[in-house]
């Protein structure tokens, strides 16, 4: 061994906690530790210790090559050994970590069975027919179809979902054959119910409350499917104080004058006694199925 080799740095400059016998070879430049410079030829490198290790072990690890690293001619065979040692340590930990991930990603399926092939799922929605309330509101794409979870998106997302279980279980020391266990199964599918019922109330309270926007209020007290329904479905919507509200709002700031206000209310008694064409047995035999343009 050479005199330059055997007065490494000894570690003195090796961050606290950490025992990488990089830095026995090299030191920061300027209190820089992504800047290196080595001990047996004074080159300085800008890739941290990790391309210091690269440097003194000949540029090459097991078999490759490293890309853009130069050759150390000065270094001693002993400290190459330490360095390959440490290196072959730290890419075992890597890959066992990596490989038992894989495992416990492999085990823990959330959604049934992984290898059920995954299809697009279309919904058919009926092609809807023009109401009253069209003129004012933005039509709806019917054929609309969700992405189901073959999307590289979706995809993506639920192996994100895998890995943060997989690393949950890894960093607790927790066995991976608590996957296949029934508390497990049980425990998963408490939660997905409740992630169900939890969504179901947020849309419940949405649904409810829709009646309280005056738009959505015009457009029910419009749908002669709902005016119609009953005997006292009409006399129930007038009586509804809300309702009314919300219907003679709108008029109030769709009508463009108060001769267009006044003949939107002549027609809403009409429609409301159903005198005219709305009062024939045809009209009111489509009540349920045709909804008036």
């Amino acid at each position: 061994m050479s005199v330059e080799g055997s007065q490494g740095s000894t570690g003195r400059y090796r961050p606290t906690n950490s025992n990488d016998p990089g830095w026995d070879n090299g030191q920061p430049v300027d209190g820089n530790r992504d800047h290196a410079k080595y001990d047996f030829c004074g080159h300085v490198s800008k890739g941290g210790i990790r391309r210091l290790k690269q440097h003194l072990v000949k540029a090459s690890y097991k078999g490759t090559m490293y890309k853009d690293v130069r050759k150390c001619d000065k270094v001693p065979q002993d400290v190459v050994d330490v360095l390959r040692s440490f290196m072959e340590g730290k890419q075992k930990i890597t890959e066992e970590k990596q490989s038992k991930k894989d495992e416990m990603i492999r085990n823990v399926n959330v959604y049934g069975n992984d290898d059920d092939e995954v299809e697009e799922v279309e919904i058919q929605i009926p092609k809807k027919r023009k109401g009253p309330m069209d003129a004012f509101v933005a039509p709806i794409d019917v054929d609309f179809c969700p992405r189901a979870p073959n999307s590289s998106e979706n995809k993506k997302a639920l192996e994100n979902i895998h890995g943060y279980i997989a690393d949950s279980f890894y960093e607790n020391s927790i066995s991976f054959n608590c996957a296949r266990s029934d508390s497990y199964s049980k425990m998963m599918q408490t939660i997905v119910n409740t992630m169900i019922h939890r969504i179901e109330r947020i849309l419940d309270r949405r649904r409810s409350g829709m009646l309280q926007k005056p738009l959505h209020a015009v457009a029910h007290y419009l749908n002669p499917q709902y005016y119609y329904a009953t005997l006292t479905s009409s006399d129930e919507m007038e009586s509804n104080t809300k309702l009314k509200e919300g219907l003679l709002d709108c008029i109030a700031k769709l009508a463009l004058d108060e001769e267009d206000e006044s003949q939107i209310l002549r027609d809403l008694i009409v429609y409301r006694t159903k005198v005219g064409r709305l009062g024939k047995r045809g009209a009111q035999a489509c009540v349920k199925t045709i909804v008036p343009g």
